[in-house]
């Protein structure tokens, strides 16, 4: 299985996210593909999220909160 992050836009620093999302942390995803890791996270979150990263193209350093939740 690979990891996905999920971050999530500026609207939820004022706004609370339905799922506990925030912009300054992300959701970790775990498929096997990015198709599989974009279905999982329109089913578990609707379209209230901002972007998706592979592992190696993420810089954690820029969202304090850290990981938020763990999705498998």
């Amino acid at each position: 299985m690979r990891k996905f992050y999920v971050t999530f836009g500026q609207r939820y620093s004022y706004e609370e996210h339905p799922q506990g999302g925030h912009p300054s942390g992300w959701f970790t995803f775990y498929a096997d593909n990015e198709e599989q890791a974009r279905k999982m996270a329109f089913k578990f979150l609707d379209n209230k999220w901002a972007f998706m990263y592979e592992a190696n193209d993420f810089n954690k350093r820029l969202y304090p909160l850290g990981e938020l939740k763990e999705i498998r």
